[in-house]
């Protein structure tokens, strides 16, 4: 299992990685849409996945079944 601070530095690059999309590529999704709005972001993890291709599994799956708010569009 990774440690603390891997996973911190994991969810922080990939918030960053969210912030740069909303504010570059200008998508009319709903996250992209609150995040231009605000700087003022909490992030948690819910599960720790290892692979790109497993994690974007769980993703999908997630979505599906948690009916999130902001994070509506599914990739597969």
């Amino acid at each position: 299992m990774q440690g603390t601070r891997s996973v911190s530095k994991t969810l922080n690059t990939r918030l960053r990685q969210h912030f740069w999309r909303a504010n570059t590529e200008n998508k009319a999704w709903a996250l992209c849409k609150m995040l231009r709005k605000t700087n003022n972001v909490r992030i948690d993890p819910i599960d720790i996945i290892r692979g790109k291709a497993e994690a974007h599994a769980m993703e999908v799956l997630y979505i599906d079944t948690m009916n999130p708010v902001l994070n509506t569009k599914k990739k597969a």
